[in-house]
């Protein structure tokens, strides 16, 4: 039995293929259920877990002026308030001041998101997924590239196959 506490760091490694691996972390939130099966053999959890950001940004505040393009000011609560760095950003129009008054990153974030637009009027928005991280981009560069990720799930994968990471595909 593991004494769960809910601020647990929660790791685990994926393998793509045979040669490709990729390690998440997160944090444990919340201890949904323990249950026993048959009593005292197997233990099955069922808890919550959240990013590394999201567990930063719950006990961080923003109280703080700024003065430039919304991206810049986006790009420096991330990386000063919550350690991550852009994978790509398009800019913003318009240099803005402003004052985040005591707010969560995102939060903060998600509030000067909605004012972002680049040089043609196009909204702007924060994007993250697993595989490739954050990013700022307006919907022209979303619309306009190619997709980012195809998961393909192998419907016949054998024991040895889906021991190996054959079970699907990330391309």
């Amino acid at each position: 039995r593991f004494n769960l506490t809910g601020q647990e760091l929660f790791s685990f490694t994926i393998k793509y293929g045979l040669d490709i691996t990729k390690t998440f972390q997160f944090f444990i939130t919340k201890l949904d259920s323990l249950d026993y099966e048959p009593p005292g053999l197997v233990a099955t959890y069922t808890f919550t877990i959240v990013s590394r950001t999201a567990f930063i940004n719950a006990g961080m505040l923003v109280s703080q002026a700024f003065e430039g393009t919304i991206d810049k000011i986006i790009e420096k609560i991330y990386e000063d308030y919550l350690g991550v760095k852009l994978r790509y950003k398009d800019e913003c129009s318009g240099n803005y001041r402003c004052v985040v008054p005591n707010m969560n990153p995102m939060d903060a974030i998600s509030w000067l998101e909605k004012r972002a637009i680049d040089a043609n009027g196009v909204p702007i928005r924060v994007v993250n997924t697993l595989n490739n991280g954050t990013s700022l981009e307006s919907f022209n560069t979303m619309f306009q590239r190619n997709s980012m990720e195809e998961f393909f799930i192998n419907m016949n994968p054998t024991e040895k196959g889906s021991e190996q990471g054959a079970a699907y595909e990330i391309r």
